[in-house]
């Protein structure tokens, strides 16, 4: 599950007003004009330029059978999903909710026609990915209805939440209403930080693929499966204009929340010993798991060059067909992945201990993140490893002398200002680091002019890195 940051910029503030407004607010366009001719000219206009544009292959659909293309709901700016009226019945008042079909699944959206169309072939894509790196086909049952819901405002996603719906402050769950027979992922749109969105998106979409994965025989993965596959797959980074559909989504992607809090545990000794973490289920399973099951799983997947990724796939097949219970499950674990239990969390804590960042982004994001908590000596660890391959990269300048300023060290943090501005002049992190230092330093003429400097750029900047533990 994410959190959900609270702090919003006035420039997004304005962004998310004018994404959420639909068009029957305007006076132009709703029934109490008073200029109906040229209302009636603009509409005629609009759906002729519709009817003659080309087709996107996905259909916006009212409940009542009646197709409308892409284009017309973009125009409109949504779709109202009325159950048994025309598009001439619909009063503008109701026109609330768009409505996406894809090939498996209904996207129900609040979220503009453009941006709810990236999401839904994003997640048909991910889906295509991920049944084809599990080797198996989603049974859709008949009269089930699997379904996206994409909120745009907290108010209405957290009404909508149910007992069991996630969370309290997390902008995602997944849910199974047998009574009303529907699989649903129900996402809540971060206009400041589709990021995060997407992210959501992914996580609680393969909760739902690996409930279809088992429901053919009323199997539920356990949860080292279900959260640590979440989490993992969750993170995956997204090239839509990749053709193969296994390369569109990277895999595996680093956690850099998740990977200094493992290391931070393994430090400690707080880390659930492997024969009791694959027992966990609903009840037992607390916020500091999610770090230790997705470190698992990532270990699992490239352990060795993946030595063990097709048996992890393997066993998921085989932990449909068996009782998940004591010495059996064990078993089932040494058998597949040829190796005793202890001898696996072994290699699973030197594998965590070993894990550097694999990308200039990840050592960035990593340093941040450790700066973030205020561990500036591990910040600056991974931030030197990281010169030494970029000594020239501003990014890592600026972030290294933000951690020296964490430590006092106000000389060499200007000295690394100093180089950074040379490589790029108007880096404005850069600028707000100097502030910063001269504040510090008690010199506040400079500071001002340079904060007033900042801010002039970033009214409120919210630099989000991950889901951030309290």
């Amino acid at each position: 599950m994410k959190a959900i940051s609270t702090v919003e910029t006035e420039e997004t503030h304005r962004e998310r007003r004018r994404m959420s407004g639909t068009i029957h607010k305007s006076p132009l366009f709703g029934f109490h004009s008073r200029n109906f001719t040229l209302r009636l000219v603009l509409f005629l206009l609009l759906l002729v330029g519709v009817l003659t544009a080309p087709s996107s292959g996905e259909e916006i659909l009212l409940t009542s059978g009646e197709k409308l293309s892409g284009n017309l709901a973009s125009v409109l700016g949504g779709i109202s999903v009325t159950r048994g009226k025309t598009v001439r019945e619909v009063s503008w008042s109701e026109i609330d909710w768009i409505r996406i079909r894809t090939r498996r699944f209904v996207f129900l959206s609040r979220v503009i026609p453009e941006k709810t169309r990236i999401y839904s072939e994003a997640f048909e894509k991910f889906a295509r990915a991920l049944t084809s790196t599990f080797k198996f086909k989603p049974p859709m049952r008949n009269n089930w209805t699997t379904q996206v819901r994409i909120f745009r405002d907290s108010r209405r996603f957290n009404e909508y939440r149910r007992p069991g719906g996630g969370e309290s402050g997390s902008c995602g769950f997944f849910r199974v209403d047998r009574r009303e027979r529907v699989e649903e992922v129900v996402v809540l749109d971060i206009a400041r930080d589709p990021g995060e969105t997407f992210d959501t998106l992914l996580h609680e979409g393969t909760h739902l693929l690996l409930h279809l994965w088992g429901k053919a025989k009323s199997f539920t993965f356990p949860m080292w499966i279900n959260e640590g596959m979440a989490e993992y797959f969750g993170g995956s980074s997204y090239r839509p204009g990749t053709r193969s559909i296994k390369r569109v989504f990277t895999q595996g992607v680093q956690k850099p929340w998740h990977l200094i809090r493992m290391k931070k545990m393994l430090e400690m000794g707080e880390v659930e010993p492997l024969e009791n973490l694959v027992f966990l289920d609903g009840v037992n399973f607390q916020s500091h798991h999610y770090a230790q099951v997705w470190s698992f799983i990532h270990f699992l997947a490239h352990y060795q060059d993946g030595r063990y990724a097709t048996r992890l796939y393997r066993f998921c097949r085989d932990l449909r067909r068996t009782i998940r219970e004591g010495d059996r499950y064990i078993k089932l674990i040494e058998k597949t992945f040829k190796i005793k239990l202890p001898v696996l969390e072994v290699q699973w804590r030197d594998y965590v201990k070993g894990m550097t960042p694999a990308t200039v982004e990840d050592a960035l994001v990593l340093a941040e993140a450790y700066i973030y908590r205020g561990e500036y000596d591990p910040a600056i660890e991974t931030l030197e490893q990281l010169l030494v391959r970029e000594p020239d990269d501003y990014r890592a300048l600026v972030l290294k002398a933000r951690a020296l300023h964490g430590k006092d060290k106000y000389k060499k943090a200007h000295a690394l200002l100093d180089r950074a501005v040379k490589q790029q002049a108007d880096y404005q992190p850069a600028v707000a680091a100097r502030a910063s230092l001269y504040y510090f330093e008690d010199k506040w003429d400079q500071s001002l002019k340079l904060f007033s400097r900042y801010v002039t750029t970033h009214p409120i900047r919210v630099h989000k890195i991950d889901s951030a533990p309290p």
